[in-house]
């Protein structure tokens, strides 16, 4: 059995449209893989017993559901670059130094995402990987 998170929500669109989103998430896996857009009406036919009501469907990451998220940082070196853009820098070089099996995340927007080791600008992100239940 999988332990999950169900969340019922009414998000307030660009467009005005009135949806009520459902959203399922994995605990262990730490991901949300069902997304369930519906329309309030409809909610309302499902929630008095009418069965088979429609609604719109977004299915993702199904490869973590089951799984358990492992997590560990990644520093690497940025090497000799002209100018200051770091952020360019370590997309740049970010596959060079991300293991095989782990997904690195793109982010380097915190205040800890760069730094100096010496003389030598340094990224630093995180990393993660779904693994089996043991």
């Amino acid at each position: 059995m999988i332990k999950a998170e169900l969340t019922i929500s009414r998000p307030q669109r660009s467009d005005s449209k009135k949806v009520i989103r459902i959203q399922v998430r994995d605990t262990e896996a730490k991901t949300t893989f069902l997304e369930i857009e519906i329309t309030p009406e409809n909610m309302m036919e499902c929630l008095t017993g009418l069965s088979k009501v429609e609604c719109s469907m977004t299915a993702t990451d199904l490869f973590k559901v089951g799984k358990v998220r492992e997590s560990k940082m990644l520093e690497f070196p940025l090497g000799e670059y002209e100018g200051y853009d770091y952020k360019k820098i370590a997309l740049k070089e970010l596959p060079k130094h991300t293991p095989r099996g782990w997904i690195a995340s793109t982010y380097f927007g915190s205040q800890t995402s760069f730094f100096n080791k010496g003389e030598e600008p340094w990224a630093r992100t995180s990393l993660n990987k779904w693994v089996n239940k043991e």
